[in-house]
């Protein structure tokens, strides 16, 4: 399909089947702190709203991914789930400009496997992703704030150039300028310092 706009597409039995489905989440007290949805683990989650006839932002369901595109959303979560579909429920893929299909959605999911995300399982997950490379940019912010520095230099030295490295900059400074503030160096833990300043010394 090429990184072109797409409707949401429903997956035959066979994609699906064929497919690795993985959901981050964050933990039990973190999720509620968020106020999001709070997951079952080891049983079904079924979503209140579900139409997946109507556009990606109205179709309801609940989002996961698949192992090669899930690194993307590691600021969505801190534990790693393996998502298993059930026979006879739909999976749509749905259009992601940043992620082109890295994005699914269905209404029922079963969570399984939790691992907790470290240095370790986020850099296997880099080796084995398959997402634009200006996608990595947020990642590697993402990495960074969380202490997972062997991933973030291997990012830093694999994907930022003179040729990348303003919109890095621009993805860096956008993730730690949440809930409307403005970028402040000085809120950045140690970790996240050392690669802001690797990126301006690029």
């Amino acid at each position: 399909m090429g990184e072109e706009k797409y409707a949401n597409i429903k997956l035959t039995k066979k994609q699906i089947k064929d497919s690795k489905f993985v959901k981050l989440i964050f933990n039990k007290e973190e999720n509620k702190y968020r106020n999001y949805y709070e997951y079952k683990i080891n049983e079904i989650n079924i979503a209140n709203n579900w139409n997946p006839t109507n556009g990606t932002n109205e179709m309801g369901g609940f989002n996961f991914s698949v192992e090669e595109k899930v690194i993307r959303w590691l600021l969505r979560g801190d534990t790693l789930f393996d998502v298993i579909i059930l026979e006879g429920v739909d999976v749509y893929d749905c259009w992601n400009k940043s992620t082109p299909h890295g994005v699914f959605r269905s209404n029922k999911i079963l969570l399984k496997k939790p691992r907790i995300i470290d240095d370790e399982l986020a850099m296997e997950l880099y080796l084995n992703s398959d997402i634009p490379d200006i996608s990595f940019f947020p990642v590697l912010a993402v990495c960074a704030h969380r202490g997972f520095m062997k991933t973030a230099m291997k990012i830093y030295k694999e994907k930022v150039n003179k040729d990348t490295k303003e919109l890095a900059i621009k993805e860096f400074k956008d993730f730690f300028s949440y809930d409307g503030n403005e970028f402040n160096l000085d809120k950045l833990n140690e970790n996240a310092r050392i690669i802001y300043n690797l990126l301006l010394s690029k």
